[in-house]
């Protein structure tokens, strides 16, 4: 195995693979049990498990996700995917950091999840994707429920495309030993839309998030909705900058429980990527806290 200067092996999409393979593994979970749990099919599970090209980010990130691997995990390998298919088709020249994830908390398979997807539709459209379009993967077609289609096109999409375009800035901090949050690439925010409600509580909104035209409150009202872009807790969305605009709360105004530790306002908003390469803004106060704060983007021009 080629080797950096220090001894350790060179990230690679064999390494890679095998990385994806020992955490389903240590898991205990089959190619079969996989498949059933993200709705991505056998063959496709199997061929990012042996390689040796490197497999679909949105497969990846989707099927780890399935299997209870930490969303902050999940990200972290979505990083690495992006460094890799950003490096030139050689070995790459940064050493690899991220070896296979192990956490002891097994998600339970989820149920009602629609019947496995054939791997060369695009969903929703009918159509056929080229083999070419995608290194080492093919892509879940089919119908899924509402929630299940919005969370997995965010998953699915949006790491597959808009978090390459930060690789090669991810691989450079790598390889100079720099925490991955100094890449001038995108960052990855996770979707929380969720209520503050009482003393203490914090439940599901009873509609969806969806990006604006303008970083403005209530845009549905106001015409400046991004039509399609629906989206719901857990789905991550690529970044880019950010901007201060109306302020956003997540808690009803006449809410008398002003203590809520998880009530947040904000004026702070991200413009982030959609699967269709559309561009739009989401409210801080709809991320999880991890994704608040800015991450260091610039702001918008």
């Amino acid at each position: 195995m080629t080797e950096s200067p220090d001894g350790r092996p060179l990230d690679s999409p064999e390494l890679f693979c095998r990385d994806f393979a020992a955490v389903l593994d240590a898991r205990g979970v089959s190619v079969r049990e996989a498949a059933e749990r993200s709705n991505w099919s056998k063959s496709a599970i199997g061929n990012a498990r042996t390689g040796p090209r490197l497999p679909r980010a949105d497969l990846v990130t989707t099927v780890l996700a399935a299997v209870g691997v930490p969303a902050p995990e999940v990200r972290e390998w979505a990083r690495r995917h992006a460094a890799l298919a950003a490096a030139p088709a050689s070995p790459t020249t940064a050493p690899a950091t991220l070896s296979a994830t192990v956490s002891a908390d097994v998600a339970a398979p989820a149920t009602g999840a629609p019947a496995a997807r054939d791997a060369t539709e695009t969903p929703g459209t009918g159509g056929t994707e080229p083999a070419s379009a995608a290194a080492g993967g093919t892509e879940p077609t089919g119908a899924a429920g509402p929630r299940g289609r919005t969370a997995r096109a965010v998953v699915v999409a949006v790491l597959a495309t808009a978090l390459v375009a930060g690789g090669a800035g991810w691989l450079a901090a790598r390889t100079l030993g720099a925490p991955a949050a100094a890449s001038a690439g995108p960052a990855v925010v996770t979707v929380q839309n969720k209520v503050a409600l009482g003393a203490e509580d914090l439940v599901e909104d009873s509609g969806p998030a969806y990006l604006s035209s303008r970083a403005i409150a209530f845009c549905g009202p106001r015409g400046c909705k991004e039509d399609g872009t629906d989206v719901v807790s857990g789905a991550m969305l690529p970044a880019t900058c950010t901007v201060v605009g109306e302020r956003m709360w997540n808690y009803n105004l006449d809410s008398p429980a002003a203590h809520n530790p998880h009530r947040v306002e904000s004026e702070l908003w991200y413009r982030v990527t959609w699967p269709d390469g559309r561009a739009g803004y989401l409210s801080e106060v709809y991320l999880e806290p991890g994704s608040r704060g800015g991450l260091g983007l610039p702001t918008c021009g």
